[in-house]
């Protein structure tokens, strides 16, 4: 069985639950696998207890006609953006959003109907939409997100420009509210962290390589082409958010 993707997930989903933000209390296990990249039948099984991440696989896998959630397309999909998202049809977005994620119980009637609007108009489920558009968290918080918590929860992109023992330093540029937009502001250096002491990816990095993080842990090296998806699916979404704040 081909485990890339089930060992990709761990690495994004590891940021969020080592803060308790969503996902099951596992965060030893998780971070073990995220840092060495082994997995195994029990990373499937915890990342099959997020409430949001995993339906969200499931949504695409399906409408992709892939067996696997964990497929590593699938899994590129929704973190970093591919055609795959173009696949799912408006209407089976909005009955995920409203039925699986239960936002019918969350959202007010006009908040819902802003919502379901901007897919039925072309919005795709990309991690970055779900994070910018929909106005409260659906991890283990049901608070309004503020700008610096989506900025923290999105998957940024930056250039690797200093590298130390456990942490290397991007330049990156971070979500921020211009007037009454959202919109990526001016270049800045940060300090993102390796995601523990066996993390082989982090031992891979070199300077001038562009990484992805979330939650301010390294995700992964960026090829070119991931690179200009996440930037380009990101931008979609950070468009819909400009729509109706």
């Amino acid at each position: 069985m081909d485990t890339s993707g089930v060992a990709r997930v761990s690495r994004y989903a590891f940021p969020p639950n080592s803060f308790a933000l969503c996902g099951p209390n596992r965060q030893a296990d998780l971070s073990w696998y995220a840092g060495s990249q082994e997995t195994d039948r029990g990373t499937e099984e915890i990342i099959a207890q997020f409430r949001t991440l995993y339906p969200y696989l499931r949504l695409i896998a399906a409408e992709n006609g892939i067996p696997n959630p964990f497929d590593d397309r699938v899994v590129e999909a929704y973190w970093v953006g591919n055609r795959l998202l173009a696949a799912v049809p408006a209407h089976e977005y909005i009955v995920h959003l409203d039925e699986t994620l239960k936002l019918k119980r969350s959202l007010r009637r006009k908040e819902k109907e802003k919502l379901f609007d901007k897919v039925a108009h072309g919005a795709l489920p990309h991690h970055a939409f779900h994070v910018l558009n929909v106005p409260t968290r659906t991890g283990h918080l049901t608070i309004s997100a503020t700008v610096a918590a989506m900025d923290a929860c999105l998957i940024n992109w930056g250039k690797v420009t200093e590298i130390y023992p456990d942490a290397l330093f991007v330049e990156t540029r971070p979500l921020v509210m211009q007037a009454d937009t959202r919109a990526f502001g001016t270049t800045v250096h940060r300090k993102i962290r390796n995601q523990g002491r066996h993390d082989t990816i982090f031992r891979s990095i070199r300077v001038g390589d562009w990484v992805s993080f979330h939650w301010g842990y390294l995700c992964e090296k960026l090829t070119p082409e991931s690179r200009r998806n996440l930037e380009l699916y990101t931008n979609s979404a950070l468009y819909f958010a400009n729509i109706t704040s």
